[in-house]
């Protein structure tokens, strides 16, 4: 970003090239951290963002608990045996999952009850929700699970966006601003939502608080 996208450092440069190639970060593979920063000449820490857990027990109330549930209990037990359990309880709740394309005919049962019914006592643990989509946050744009890209959106409702919560990835907050912002979200726009006059995104500052 400092440079405008082209690297005055040759290594770096050939290393940004071979990414954009490959279409992947397989170049920066069997490199270390220590080595990158001495070519960036940086002394920036780096952390890697491991997810807090908390085991979900008890009565399962909402879909985004029965998907987590699915995912720990029932998906390697129907791995296990090629897509079709043998056990009749199992299989019916199974069918009733695919014919609503949904965890709702988890909803309502207890997670034990559905331990013991597939004869597992392997606990079941949902992220906990770190990031809430609040006022001015910055957050990644995506159409469904799996689906992030490269696309952003700033939150410029005063209340929030709390339905989104957990849906999207919460990287950033506008601390300084938003008056921006909000006047992007004022411009003429045609079809598809798109502005009839580019917006143009041409300097940002990024700082960990």
């Amino acid at each position: 970003m400092e440079n405008q996208g082209n690297s005055p450092i040759t290594e770096i440069a050939t290393i940004f090239q071979e990414i954009q190639t490959t279409q992947s970060v397989e170049p920066l593979i069997g490199k270390t951290v220590e080595e990158l920063q001495a070519l960036l000449g940086s002394t920036d820490k780096l952390t890697r963002f491991e997810p807090e857990l908390a085991q979900l027990t008890g009565e399962i109330k909402d879909e985004d608990a029965a998907n987590v549930v699915f995912q720990a209990l029932f998906a390697p037990h129907l791995q296990e045996h090629e897509g079709e359990s043998p056990l009749p309880e199992v299989a019916a709740l199974f069918t009733a999952i695919q014919a609503s394309n949904s965890g709702q005919p988890l909803i309502g049962k207890t997670v034990e009850e559905l331990q013991a019914l597939i004869g597992t006592d392997t606990p079941v643990e949902q992220p906990t929700l770190t990031g809430k989509v609040e006022y001015g946050t910055v957050c990644m744009a995506n159409s469904g699970p799996s689906t992030n890209g490269s696309q952003f959106f700033i939150v410029t409702n005063t209340d929030g966006a709390s339905w989104l919560n957990g849906k999207h990835t919460v990287f950033g907050k506008v601390i300084e601003g938003m008056d921006v912002a909000l006047a992007i979200q004022e411009v003429e726009t045609e079809a598809g939502d798109k502005p009839v006059d580019d917006v143009q995104i041409l300097r940002v500052s990024i700082e960990r608080i």
